[in-house]
C-alpha cells in the first residue's frame, strides 16, 4: 500500500513538471498578466488576457498527437487550472453583477460554465488520452470555448461595462481580482 502512494506521488510530480516544461511560456505569461491586471487593468481587460493565455494553451495542446498522453494530459491540467480561476473570477464577481441588469445573460453565461466543466470531466475521466476520440473533443471544447469568448468579449461585456459607471466598474474589477486570488 506504502509503495503503491510512493508510485502515485512520484507519478504526479512528473505531470506537474511535465506541465510546466510543455507550457512554460503560456503558464509564465499567464502568471505575469495576472500580476500586471491586479494593478493597471480594468476586469474586461484582465478577463480578456486571460481568454487569451488559454487559447495559447489550447493551440499547445491540439498540436500534440496520440504518441503524446502525458502531454496531453499535463496541458489539459493546465487549461483545467486557467480556467478554474478564470470561472471563479466570473461566477462570483461579473455574472452576479450582470445578473442585476440582465438576468437572461447571466444564465445563459453560467450554462456555458456548466457544458465547460462537462467537457474537461470527459477528457480527463472518459476518454483515453491516446486515443483519437480525445483530440476530437478537445477541438469541439475549444470551439464551445471560442464561442464564450467572442460573446463574452464582443457583446455582452463591453455592454455591461458601459452601463456602468466609473467607481462601479473599478469596484467590480476589484472584487473580481480578489476572487482570482483564491486560486493558487
Amino acid at each position: 500500500m506504502e509503495r503503491n502512494r510512493m508510485g502515485e506521488i512520484a507519478l504526479s510530480a512528473g505531470l506537474g513538471f511535465a506541465a510546466g516544461a510543455l507550457l512554460a511560456n503560456p503558464a509564465r505569461k499567464l502568471a505575469m498578466q495576472g500580476a500586471e491586471a491586479l494593478t493597471s487593468r480594468d476586469w474586461v481587460d484582465a478577463l480578456t488576457m486571460e481568454h487569451r493565455a488559454v487559447a495559447k494553451i489550447f493551440d499547445t495542446l491540439l498540436e500534440t498527437d496520440e504518441s503524446e498522453p502525458g502531454k496531453r494530459k499535463s496541458g489539459l491540467h493546465a487549461i483545467d487550472h486557467a480556467l478554474t480561476k478564470h470561472a471563479l473570477q466570473e461566477e462570483l464577481a461579473i455574472y452576479p453583477a450582470l445578473r442585476r441588469i440582465d438576468e437572461q445573460q447571466a444564465q445563459h453565461l453560467f450554462a456555458d460554465h456548466v457544458e465547460v466543466k462537462t467537457f474537461l470531466s470527459e477528457l480527463q475521466f472518459d476518454i483515453e488520452p491516446n486515443s483519437p476520440a480525445w483530440i476530437v473533443r478537445l477541438r469541439e471544447f475549444k470551439e464551445a470555448i471560442d464561442q464564450h469568448i467572442r460573446e463574452e468579449e464582443n457583446e455582452i461585456f463591453p455592454a455591461f461595462r458601459d452601463r456602468m459607471s466609473e467607481e462601479e466598474n473599478l469596484l467590480l474589477t476589484k472584487h473580481m481580482h480578489m476572487q482570482g486570488m483564491k486560486v493558487v
